[in-house]
C-alpha cells in the first residue's frame, strides 16, 4: 500500500499449472497473464487473484473461457471445465495464481522492497525450520517439507519460463534457505562445527577428535539418506 501510488501495472499470474490438469492441457503455463475470464455470459477483467480464484470456484461446474497473454505478449484464449482428482475437497481446473505488480522504484524504494522481501523470506524459512522441528519431535512425516535436485529442477523449469526476474528471486531464495540450512547446529554442517568451538571456549576442553569424526559420520550419512528420501518422493510426485 506504500507505493500504490508508483504500481505502473497490475497482473494475474499464473504460477505453476498441474501436471495433466485441464489448464496445463489447455497450454496455460507458468507465466502467462490472465486479462479475463467468461463464463454463463458473465465476464470479468480481474486484476488480483481472490477475484480470479472466486470466479472459478463459483463456474467450477461450467466451461469458463480464459483470455491470456504468454510472455510474448500475444493474445490467447482458451476454454476449460473443471474436474475432479487435482484437489481433495472437488473440482479443479489446475492452476495456482498470484497478484504481480510492477513497480516504478527509485534506488530508496527498491532499498526499502528488497529489504522487507528478505525479511519476509528469512521469517518463512525459519517458520519451516520451526515445523520441520515439530514433525520430527511428533513423529510425523516431515520429507513433504523438502525438496532436492529433482524438485529444484522443476521449479527451475517453471521460474525460467516466466522471466530473468523470477528466475534470479529463486536462486536468491534457495542461496538463502542452504545458507541458514547450513548454518544449524548439527554435525557435519558449519552451524555444528560453529556450536563445537563455543562449547570448547566456554568449557576450555577440547572435544575428543574420535567423538567428533563418529558424530560427524553419522550425521553425513543421514543427510545423505535424507536426500536419497527426498529424490524418490520428487521423482514419485
Amino acid at each position: 500500500e506504500r507505493f500504490a501510488d508508483k504500481v505502473i501495472d497490475t497482473n494475474v499470474v499464473i504460477l505453476e499449472t498441474s501436471k495433466g490438469s485441464p489448464a496445463e492441457r489447455a497450454g496455460l503455463k507458468p507465466g502467462d497473464k490472465i486479462i479475463s475470464l467468461e463464463s454463463r455470459g458473465k465476464k470479468i477483467e480481474t486484476k488480483n487473484k481472490e477475484e480470479t480464484i472466486s470466479f472459478i470456484a463459483s463456474h467450477i461446474d461450467d466451461s469458463i473461457k480464459i483470455n491470456y497473454k504468454n510472455l510474448d505478449d500475444k493474445l490467447n484464449d482458451t476454454t476449460i471445465t473443471g474436474v475432479y482428482g487435482i484437489l481433495p475437497e472437488g473440482k479443479a481446473i489446475g492452476i495456482a495464481v498470484e497478484t504481480v505488480q510492477t513497480i516504478n522504484a527509485d534506488l530508496g524504494d527498491a532499498i526499502i522492497l528488497g529489504t522487507e522481501k528478505m525479511g519476509n523470506i528469512f521469517s518463512a524459512i525459519f517458520a519451516g525450520v520451526g515445523h520441520i522441528g515439530k514433525s520430527v519431535l511428533h513423529g510425523d512425516n516431515f520429507i513433504n517439507s523438502f525438496i532436492g535436485p529433482v524438485g529444484i529442477a522443476k521449479i527451475v523449469d517453471n521460474t525460467t519460463s516466466m522471466g530473468i526476474i523470477s528466475l534470479l528471486t529463486f536462486v536468491a531464495v534457495l542461496s538463502v534457505n542452504l545458507g541458514v540450512f547450513n548454518a544449524l547446529p548439527l554435525p557435519a554442517l558449519d552451524g555444528g562445527r560453529f556450536l563445537i568451538v563455543i562449547l570448547e571456549t566456554i568449557f576450555r576442553k577440547k572435544v575428543p577428535i574420535k567423538l567428533m569424526m563418529w558424530l560427524n559420520g553419522f550425521f553425513f550419512i543421514l543427510f545423505i539418506l535424507l536426500l536419497l528420501a527426498v529424490t524418490v518422493k520428487d521423482i514419485i510426485n
